[in-house]
């Protein structure tokens, strides 16, 4: 009788075990989705519209020249793009997404930070951050190499 008992447990074990694994692949799935799409939308605002465009091509380049109500904006979706990258670090940690998507958005993230408009936003933002992530990031800026975005993309650089 016991040895039935036991192998009802284990076959309960098998069972379980498949089940966490399945919640497991489906929770990385759902993890993987909802970040792609809060970080798609940080790009929207970024890139979405000529005048958006303009606009931050002129904040990662110029950013003491703008006025403080245009300096808000730029701080404002370059701290959208830090809470769209956040998850993704967190999850990337805990293992639910792919480190390789991860490293590229961390080096986008890092890109925009060491413009010279996103590095002086970011002097004002990383105290509104936490700790892991701020140290992260200034570890991923401080290991790129290469040109900047604002070096390297044509459609980036300032206006003549």
């Amino acid at each position: 009788m016991e040895s039935i008992g036991a192998a009802g447990v284990i076959v309960s074990l098998i069972y379980l075990a498949i089940q966490i694994r399945r919640g497991t692949q489906q929770a990385y799935a759902d993890n993987l989705q909802t970040a792609t799409d809060r970080w798609a939308a940080a790009m929207r605002r970024f890139w979405g519209t000529e005048e958006s465009s303009a606009f931050t091509r002129s904040a990662l380049n110029n950013y003491e020249d703008l006025t403080k109500d245009q300096k808000s904006r730029f701080t404002g979706w370059l701290q959208e793009v830090l809470l769209a990258y956040h998850p993704i670090f967190v999850l990337t940690q805990r293992g639910l997404v792919d480190p390789e998507s991860a490293r590229l958005t961390e080096s986008a993230v890092a890109g925009f930070l060491r413009c010279p408009g996103g590095a002086a936003a970011w002097r004002e933002l990383r105290y509104l951050n936490p700790p892991d992530l701020v140290e992260r990031l200034d570890r991923a800026i401080e290991e790129a190499s290469g040109p900047l975005l604002t070096e390297s993309l044509s459609w980036l650089q300032p206006d003549p």
